[in-house]
């Protein structure tokens, strides 16, 4: 195959997946109530991850603490997506 002929069916292909990545967008839903409330007890029951109790300070170790990071965990945003993040590198 010449390389126009590999460049017009790759091109193709790539609008093919974008159109299907953002029809995927437009029609998936959030989670449902039953998998957020089984996700809520599994994390309650596990506790704290053990790497984490390992990777920071003894005060910070109470309940109180473990809240703020907790908090700030929740609060994180990234800049893109994995998705969003490979489209725009490979622009």
């Amino acid at each position: 195959m010449n390389r126009n002929l590999c460049e017009a069916l790759l091109g193709g292909l790539r609008r093919a997946c974008d159109n299907a990545y953002k029809l995927y967008k437009r029609t998936c839903g959030g989670a449902g109530n039953e998998s957020v409330a089984r996700g809520a007890e599994l994390a309650g029951a596990m506790g704290p991850q053990p790497l984490l109790c390992a990777a920071v300070r003894e005060d910070m170790l109470s309940a109180a603490g473990l809240a703020a990071i907790a908090q700030q965990i929740r609060a994180y945003r990234p800049a893109a997506t994995v998705f969003e993040a490979g489209a725009h590198s490979m622009t």
